[in-house]
């Protein structure tokens, strides 16, 4: 069976990279032929000019590939930018060289029974600047693809690694919201069991399917809203169990739910942080909790009187809570939400727009 998976492996391989060799071949030959259709006037002599083409092109050739597979992966893409620079002019000067070489010795007498004319100079400078430019000209076009290719190549990974740790971190602010929930939440079942043996259990009733939520239903990166209001009113109605006062909870809905989605867990931290910081002794200090939905647009505000504590103590105990949600925002939400949290006179505000669910 190794052996099986081992050929299917080479025989990929194989395939790519006859795929690669023939896309090589193509590309030459279309190159040959064009070159050869610009310089041969008429029929009878455009074998004999792809033949010359052929044979002048085949330092061209040479030069491509020995930059593609060379001087630009070994040096250029490894960022030895000096390496590169120099083994680059002493290829280029090999190069025109070879080049004028090849014509003097090899090209001028295949393909012209004339001998070279008088005036013909090797080492004249115009003439092998020129030659030079001929042939990196089609050195520049292939490496360029090849830099295309790579750049393309680059981009789509760091794009997918991104994403990844994206992902990555937003699962992982997720945990550290679901515990912090699950540990104000235990505590209030604690502090209720000494008050009501009943309204305990019905307590741990609505845990529980709470739990249910937070556990399967929010591992995804977006959920239906409905369900997310429904999760909140069972949290809401959690923690009307334990007050003296359930009437100071103003938990209202404006607008069609159905259809949208949102993250999970983005709006309870702000509804967790007014029960923990609320003054829930007096009847007339409501926690005053909105939503509205206005065709994709979502408008949470929450309102609590503060219980008495000072600005820096209220930041200090919700600072852990309030720094992962605003990063999940950012996260999620880039250029898309607006959160303002404001404390005037004795009441603790949140706003959050989300402009486009």
């Amino acid at each position: 069976m190794y052996i099986c998976k081992e050929s299917i492996f080479c025989m990929n391989i194989n395939k790519k990279n006859i795929f690669r060799i023939i896309q090589h071949v193509l590309f030459w030959t279309a190159y040959l032929f064009l070159n050869a259709y610009a310089n041969g006037s008429s029929k009878e002599k455009f074998s004999f000019t792809f033949l010359q083409t052929a044979f002048s092109s085949s330092t061209e050739i040479m030069a491509a590939y020995f930059h593609l597979y060379f001087l630009v992966p070994h040096y250029l893409l490894k960022k030895k930018y000096n390496q590169f620079i120099i083994l680059f002019l002493i290829t280029f000067i090999i190069v025109v060289i070879y080049a004028r070489l090849a014509f003097v010795y090899f090209q001028y007498p295949l393909f012209y029974n004339t001998p070279l004319p008088e005036s013909f100079k090797f080492w004249n400078i115009r003439e092998m600047a020129f030659c030079g430019i001929y042939v990196y000209s089609v050195v520049f076009f292939a490496c360029s693809i090849k830099l295309l290719k790579h750049w393309m190549q680059s981009q789509q990974q760091r794009s997918e690694l991104e994403i990844r740790n994206r992902e990555g971190e937003i699962a992982l602010l997720r945990m550290q919201v679901n515990p912090h929930f699950l540990f104000n939440t235990l505590n209030n079942i604690h502090a209720l069991i000494n008050i009501n043996k009943d309204k305990a259990s019905d307590a741990l009733v609505m845990l529980s399917d709470i739990m249910r939520y937070m556990l399967y239903d929010t591992n995804t990166n977006k959920v239906p809203l409905e369900n997310e209001i429904r999760y909140m009113e069972s949290f809401i109605e959690l923690q009307k169990l334990r007050l003296i006062n359930p009437q100071i909870i103003d938990f209202t809905i404006e607008g069609s739910v159905g259809g949208k989605l949102i993250a999970p867990m983005i709006l309870i931290p702000f509804v967790e942080n007014a029960f923990k910081h609320a003054d829930k002794q007096s009847s007339f200090n409501k926690i005053h909790i909105k939503i509205k939905v206005d065709k994709d647009m979502l408008l949470f505000e929450s309102s609590n009187a503060i219980a008495g504590l000072p600005n820096n103590q209220i930041n200090r105990s919700s600072g852990i809570g309030m720094q992962n949600v605003k990063r999940r925002l950012e996260l999620i939400y880039p250029d898309n939400h607006e959160l303002q949290i404001k404390q005037e006179n004795n009441l603790y505000i949140v706003q959050l727009i989300i402009k486009e669910l």
